[in-house]
């Protein structure tokens, strides 16, 4: 199963932390993880392991985070080619 989670929590950019901890765990149970996450200016993607990837918004207004991260998955599931048949998304608050 492939995965696109809409995410808020900062954390998971910070190694060690819990959060980023949970998201390696996730990993091991899919095939693939990409994480959408919103950030203001200067965040850049990062792998945690092998099968799962953080995409920061790197939005300037937080109303433009939806249009960010849709441009984002988007890119992600035609790359990735992700499709209804081994892909769901998620999102969190």
């Amino acid at each position: 199963m492939k995965v696109l989670m809409l995410s808020i929590d900062k954390s998971i950019l910070l190694d060690g932390s819990e959060a980023q901890e949970r998201m390696k765990e996730y990993g091991k149970i899919l095939d693939e993880l990409h994480i959408i996450l919103y950030t203001e200016p200067g965040f850049g993607e990062k792998k945690i392991v092998d099968n799962v990837w953080i995409y920061p918004t790197s939005s300037f207004l937080k109303f433009l985070y939806i249009r960010d991260a849709v441009r984002i998955c988007t890119k992600i599931a035609t790359e990735r080619e992700i499709t209804k048949k081994n892909g769901v998304v998620t999102c969190q608050d």
